[in-house]
């Protein structure tokens, strides 16, 4: 009768508390958990994309868009001629702005190449001149051209107007 039943400390040898080691197991367990499920869902809407919508603008690139295959799209103008402006009044020059199936050529006396860039507004062509830090908009039905020399592209001014010419 001298043993007496065995009991387990309610503190093991580290000094904390039974209850805390099972919670600090528990916030790791749900924390590995959540990052799996993060890193789950970033690799799936990477393998099939977020939207049905995304995955058809990869497998066929918009007419707007400049990843069209370096191709010019057949509804769209290739040429445009036009006439210059200067500080908002008519110049007396005349330009023209063509498609050579990598990039718009701006001539007006002097030939510039310009990148097509994505146009927010999709009746426009945008095109950025990165060595000029010049980018140029107009509509595809021909109109107004204007000029933004800042990279915020928020100070937009009269450049030419033009007509298509194809």
């Amino acid at each position: 009768m001298d043993e007496q039943p065995h009991e387990t400390p309610s503190e093991p040898s580290d000094g904390k508390p039974k209850f805390f080691q099972s919670v600090n197991g528990m916030i790791a367990g749900v924390t590995a958990l959540l990052v799996a499920l993060g890193g789950l869902a970033t690799a799936t809407k990477q393998f099939w994309g977020d939207k049905p919508a995304a995955r058809q603008s990869v497998a066929a690139p918009a007419s707007g868009s400049a990843a069209a295959g370096q191709d010019q799209p057949a509804a769209r103008p290739a040429l445009y001629r036009g006439d210059l402006y200067a500080d908002g009044a008519f110049n007396g020059g005349s330009m023209k702005l063509e498609y050579d199936g990598r990039h718009w050529v701006l001539n007006d006396g002097t030939s510039y190449d310009y990148d097509e860039i994505v146009s927010d507004d999709k009746s426009r062509i945008m095109a950025s001149n990165a060595e000029y830090q010049s980018t140029l908009r107009w509509p595809i039905k021909g109109g107004v051209v204007e000029e933004s020399s800042s990279l915020k592209r928020d100070d937009w001014k009269t450049y030419a107007t033009v007509k298509p010419m194809n």
